[in-house]
């Protein structure tokens, strides 16, 4: 009952494989396949693995995958209580023991079973996380590093020679390579005196 379209693949310590699909999760043992629907039928549009908890997001909806005792998935919701539209989640992410959820507007931390709003209906352009904080740079050009105890420095990290950061990989802790609006490509190094870019 799944569908062709697919949008992100992670595999659990035990080698089940999962992925985000225009159907929901697709479950694969090695053997056979299960689609485990998001509330409402939603596409999921994001999948995350850490510390034996699969994560999902799709529109207007976030939450985790566990398994009862007869091994049948149960997803909990964690988008539920939120009375505002914060459209698709296209990125999920860890830093240290938290889990945050990305949309184009909002960035949620879920830690110890509480959920907080981060960034709060300001359009995200792109988000970049190191080992203990993220960079986020909003439509406005504003850049703020956020720390995982939720403190917050304003204009944190500059354009990149006058260039947007669209995306990035990591090369190592505290290395990344990453790609501009002009599709530039830069190396990010954290460093003890700050970020230099080269």
């Amino acid at each position: 009952n799944s569908v062709p379209q697919n949008w992100g693949v992670v595999q659990n310590d035990e080698g089940i494989i999962y992925v985000a699909n225009q159907a929901g999760i697709l479950e694969h043992d090695g053997e056979s396949w299960r689609n485990i629907s998001l509330p409402d039928a939603v596409p999921c549009r994001s999948i995350f693995y850490f510390d034996g908890v699969i994560y999902a997001g799709g529109p207007n909806e976030f939450g985790y995958l566990n398994y009862d005792g007869a091994g049948k998935p149960i997803y909990t919701s964690l988008s539920k209580e939120i009375k505002k539209e914060f459209k698709i989640i296209n990125k999920i992410f860890n830093i240290g023991k938290s889990i945050y959820f990305q949309s184009s507007q909002f960035v949620f931390k879920y830690r110890d079973g509480k959920l907080k709003i981060l960034i709060d209906e300001e359009k995200v352009k792109t988000l970049i996380p190191f080992d203990n904080y993220f960079i986020v740079e909003t439509e406005n050009g504003v850049c703020k590093k956020i720390f995982e105890n939720e403190e917050k420095v304003t204009n944190a990290l500059p354009l990149i020679f006058g260039q947007h950061i669209i995306s990035s990989r990591n090369l190592s802790p505290t290395r990344k390579l990453i790609v501009t609006s002009k599709y530039n490509f830069y190396f990010l190094n954290l460093t003890n005196k700050g970020i230099e870019v080269e």
